[in-house]
């Protein structure tokens, strides 16, 4: 895992997903899906090697 990877975890009501991306991704793709979905994405450094990556998360980097 690189070290500028952070954990991206988004919210729909009673489901939560949690992914691992590269901080620039993680943070561009908080603010623009989670404006236009309003939910909350909540972006910080509690990353596991377990995590998948964000899909799509070259859209974002």
């Amino acid at each position: 895992m690189q070290d500028d990877q952070c954990h991206v975890r988004i919210v729909f009501g009673h489901l939560v997903f949690d992914y691992c991306a590269a901080r620039q991704a993680a943070i561009l793709y908080a603010k623009d899906v989670g404006e236009w979905l309003g939910v909350p994405v909540v972006v910080d450094d509690d990353v596991r090697a377990d995590m998948p990556h964000l899909p799509c998360e070259s859209l974002w980097s």
